[in-house]
């Protein structure tokens, strides 16, 4: 049996789990943050129309009670989506809660026998397999341990979507988190000690489990951990979220999404507007091998955004590597050094060894390398090799080559 817990907005002044709860001047401020259409909206549409029918997959050969906690000072049409949620999802479980009060204890609704409790915070999302990868370990031998699974995938929420998916790795992560519990006939119940998720390895063994994405980790500007930068405009605030998450490697991987989070499948992008188109040509470290590193491009035109994390040699110079590339034109032929001019005002050289290229940077030490070009009307980019250029007997190494196109 499985028990989850989430914690819909509740109101908690003065208390330690929230970010929010200790941030504001008075009472009525924090009551009026936490309430605001603009922080609930995101959370019910991610908790109502991902979450929890990505739940409904994962449960249907298990046995499941998830508890959801939330304020009796929670506006009403929050509360009545709530309750249509519980009338669709028989395994759902409302818990109102009153000012001062505790939440219920999820345990509470657990049989007799091994059991697996989880908690999900309302805008984050578990896989269609999360039971059937944590149910073997739901055995006597590994009572009081938890498991962790640490590898997984994060995205921006807007505007009904999910854009700029990344991969993320994150051990002992909240987001479903399993404690294994025993429970007795006489209500006892046999658990791994209490300790903040992060530090769950310093109380009780914690099992290591990253073979397949195990969640998405949904960031959005209103979340409660960006609560000190509501003084900054919303474009702001996004171009922060950006930029912490760009140093996460890119997902583009459909199939993957298709098979673990078939509900988002339509919703979850790998660009950060609706109208990119994000490919990973590489996405682990590879040697860039002295007859050059080819990748196949699904054919692109308009602007180009190309992405390459390098990791020269210590011996490594300047121009140490290039990236060739392929381009064809409205006939598929390839595009020769008679639109070299054109091509040239772009930044983009031509050579007849390397055909038309790109530097990229290469001083030892690693690197980030940004191209930004827009391909001409009837240009299409197919696809690319990392060359060593100058000295080519030095080592360089590619951690991440992305691409990125906006028609």
């Amino acid at each position: 049996m499985f028990i989850g817990h989430t914690r819909f907005s509740l109101y908690q002044p003065g208390s330690t789990a929230w970010h929010a709860s200790n941030r504001f001047a008075t009472q009525d401020e924090y009551r009026d943050y936490l309430f605001s259409a603009e922080r609930l909206d995101p959370r019910m549409d991610i908790f109502l129309s991902m979450a929890l029918p990505q739940l409904d997959l994962a449960a249907r050969n298990y046995e499941l009670r998830h508890v959801v906690s939330y304020s009796t000072l929670l506006p009403l049409p929050y509360q009545r989506q709530l309750e249509a949620a519980a009338h669709k999802y028989p395994w759902l479980v409302l818990d109102k809660v009153a000012l001062r009060s505790p939440h219920v204890d999820p345990m509470s609704y657990a049989q007799a026998g091994m059991v697996g409790s989880y908690r999900l915070d309302d805008d984050d999302i578990l896989p269609t397999d999360y039971f059937d990868r944590v149910t073997p370990y739901l055995t006597e031998a590994f009572t009081g341990m938890l498991v962790s699974l640490a590898a997984g995938l994060t995205a921006i929420y807007r505007d009904g979507g999910l854009y700029f998916t990344r991969r993320a790795y994150v051990p002992m992560i909240a987001i479903g988190l399993l404690s294994i519990h025993r429970k007795y006939e006489d209500g006892s119940i046999d658990s791994p000690p209490a300790a903040a998720h992060n530090y769950s390895d310093r109380a009780a063994p914690v099992i290591l489990d990253s073979r397949k994405p195990g969640y998405i980790w949904v960031r959005h500007i209103e979340q409660d951990t960006n609560v000190r930068s509501q003084h900054l405009s919303e474009e702001q605030r996004l171009k922060n979220l950006v930029t912490f998450m760009e140093e996460r490697p890119a997902a583009s991987d459909k199939a993957e999404v298709s098979e673990y989070f078939p509900v988002l499948q339509d919703r979850i992008h790998s660009g950060l507007e609706p109208g990119e188109t994000l490919q990973v040509l590489v996405s682990d470290p590879t040697i860039v091998p002295p007859e050059g590193l080819p990748v196949e491009v699904d054919p692109i035109h308009g602007e180009v955004e190309l992405i390459a994390k390098v990791r020269p040699d210590p011996a490594a110079v300047r121009r140490n590597v290039l990236l060739s590339l392929e381009l064809r034109d409205q006939d598929e032929n390839p595009v020769g050094p008679e639109r070299a001019d054109e091509l040239r005002e772009l930044g983009l050289s031509y050579s007849p060894r390397a055909g038309y290229y790109k530097y990229l940077r290469t001083e030892p030490g690693r690197f980030d390398t940004r191209l930004t070009f827009t391909l001409p009307d009837g240009v299409t980019l197919t696809g690319a090799t990392a060359r060593r250029w100058h000295r080519p007997e030095t080592r360089v190494r590619i951690d991440e080559l992305v691409l990125t196109s906006r028609a």
